[in-house]
């Protein structure tokens, strides 16, 4: 008997309308006798609001109640649903993670999964329920503290109970249909991929395509899962990812942007070992995205970094521990106006011809660059967020990407 695995965001339960679409589609995904097990993120922005609650009871929550109480959002998507799918007629269960069998890291706030156990979600499947599993998190392994697994983290959990329970397939239902060439927010005529290889949707994500997090493409890509990502609500085949893209070599797959930062950190003059600190600190708050560095003129002991804006008070909040009791305190300077832009995917063998080319496109349209990464394969350049947008669009145009014209047009 087939068996697929689907997670559902949290765009597409963010209420009881939509809770009851994913149900009516999740009983239509049963006929003929296929077995589903669902994973579920927590409801709209209900992470962010119970964020904004501890925020508002302590400015430093502790990082294990952090866990416990953002572990409850998927929890009450699970059960939701479960009760949805139990009115239609199937029978379900809701599970937590740690009951579904995942087994973590005990880094609360970033857990990487180590291995999962789905005997209870096997038990269920045999007894003819679809089990709903919170996804997001689960328990540190060997213990009984519950984790969570950071962003994207619903996305991992279906793909690793994807890959323990052997399924023929894993799908990411989400608000939009496809993995495209670049956002088709910011440019139009983007282009949805068919089908994606392991390895350039992981620099794809990386670079700051959001349909699919890092971790669970590389989690995917380990344990070879095919992943559809395809819409939530609506009809279209979405893009597979899988081991080969059929794309030719050197090709081309899609240019990604994200916000950043530059944080400068300066030490004073003896304090040597604060950088190697500081890095070190810094790129364990970050939770897995490149850092960038440099070291400055403009005195010694300085150096700065460039990483992804979303992670900026962590990183913050690191350098600061950091550098906490020593007499002379370092100095720290954060420009949040960076925005990233990569071309995903030119061939290694172009080099610095790609480069070239990046710069010459943004030169002519009046882009400012700010610094250049040669990424065997790819290109990252960075620029000021009020012309990332642009950057986007031009680079897209320049690699062509476009979609082509329908006829007639």
């Amino acid at each position: 008997m087939a068996l697929i695995v689907q997670k559902y965001g949290g765009s597409s339960v963010a209420d009881a309308g939509r809770l009851r679409l994913v149900a009516e589609r999740v009983a239509k995904s049963r006929t003929g006798g296929t077995e589903v097990v669902v994973v579920v993120s927590a409801m709209g922005d209900s992470t962010d609001d119970l964020l904004d609650l501890a925020a508002q009871v302590t400015p430093l929550p502790p990082a294990r109640e952090t866990d416990m109480l953002l572990s409850a959002g998927e929890r009450i998507s699970s059960a939701l649903l479960a009760m949805a799918l139990d009115a239609l007629g199937v029978p379900a269960c809701s599970l937590t993670g740690a009951q579904a069998g995942i087994a973590t890291t005990a880094d609360h706030g970033r857990a990487q999964i180590t291995g999962v156990a789905p005997e209870r979600v096997r038990q269920a499947l045999d007894a003819g329920l679809v089990p709903v599993v919170a996804g997001f998190q689960g328990r540190a392994h060997g213990g009984t503290e519950i984790t969570t697994l950071g962003r994207g983290g619903s996305d991992t959990t279906a793909v690793a109970l994807a890959a323990a329970l052997e399924a023929e397939l894993c799908e990411i239902c989400t608000d939009v249909d496809g993995v495209y060439t670049a956002d088709p927010r910011i440019v139009p005529d983007a282009r949805r991929l068919d089908r994606i290889g392991y390895e350039p949707m992981r620099r794809l994500a990386a670079g700051g395509a959001q349909v699919l997090a890092a971790g669970s493409v590389a989690y995917a890509q380990r344990h070879r899962v095919p992943v559809r990502v395809r819409a939530a609500h609506g009809p279209g085949q979405g893009t597979l990812l899988c081991e080969d893209s059929g794309a030719p070599d050197g090709s081309v797959t899609g240019v990604t942007h994200h916000k950043a930062a530059r944080i400068t950190v300066a030490a004073p003059p003896g304090r040597g070992g604060a950088a190697g600190r500081i890095l070190h600190a810094a790129a364990a708050a970050e939770g897995g995205f490149d850092i960038e560095v440099r070291q400055q003129d403009a005195g010694p002991g300085e150096l700065s970094f460039v990483l992804h804006a979303d992670h900026i008070p962590a990183v913050l909040a690191a350098i600061e521990d950091a550098g906490a009791g020593a007499p002379d305190p370092v100095r720290v300077h954060c420009d949040d106006r960076i925005g990233s832009v990569s071309v995903i995917g030119a061939a290694p063998s172009a080099g610095p011809g790609s480069v070239a080319r990046c710069c010459s496109v943004l030169a002519d349209a009046g882009v400012g660059i700010e610094a250049v990464t040669y990424l065997r394969p790819g290109v990252r350049v960075l620029c000021q967020d009020d012309h990332l947008c642009d950057a986007v669009r031009v680079l897209h145009s320049a690699f062509g990407l476009s979609a082509p014209a329908p006829a007639g047009a």
